[in-house]
């Protein structure tokens, strides 16, 4: 999703799933599922739901979720939001599972946000390859619900988050 595409709904659930596992580019930045450039899913009441899958045949940036860029956003009013990314990748740096970063932001105002990322399903013994990476002064908030992270890193590594 790039260039500010937009996905809302104001009750009802969205589900998007991403799966790169079938690619057989070598190349780098095979991500399951990609949202940029102000583009944003956002719901009232309902659940958000992301499963993402990084190919398994490139060469770094093979994400299963990924996050990027100044309003780029993942929000609810009173829906959780679920984020579930395994990385791909055989080779080079940074495969996580799910990647927040450069000012993007995941936010609830009262629902849950739970991640599970994980570099394990990455073959690649490189550096950087971990389960959930927040950086770049990306947010993930709540106002009053919970905020769960469950990260496995590969080969070491588990959440990392950085400004």
């Amino acid at each position: 999703m790039t260039s500010g595409t937009q996905i809302s709904s104001t009750g009802g659930s969205i589900e998007l799933s991403g799966d790169a596992t079938s690619s057989t580019s070598s190349g780098s930045s095979n991500r399951g599922i990609y949202i940029d450039q102000t583009a944003t899913v956002s719901n009232t009441t309902g659940q958000i739901l992301l499963i993402g899958k990084g190919s398994p045949a490139g060469t770094g940036s093979c994400e299963g979720i990924a996050t990027n860029d100044l309003n780029t956003a993942i929000t609810t009013t009173t829906g959780d939001i679920t984020l579930r990314g395994f990385a791909g990748g055989s080779g080079g740096n940074s495969n996580h599972g799910v990647f927040v970063t450069n000012q993007s932001q995941v936010a609830s105002q009262g629902g849950n946000i739970f991640f599970l990322g994980d570099a394990r399903t990455s073959t690649s013994t490189g550096a950087s390859n971990r389960g959930i990476d927040v950086e770049g002064v990306a947010t993930v908030s709540n106002t009053s619900g919970n905020i769960t992270f469950f990260g496995f890193g590969a080969p070491t590594g588990v959440i990392w988050s950085h400004k």
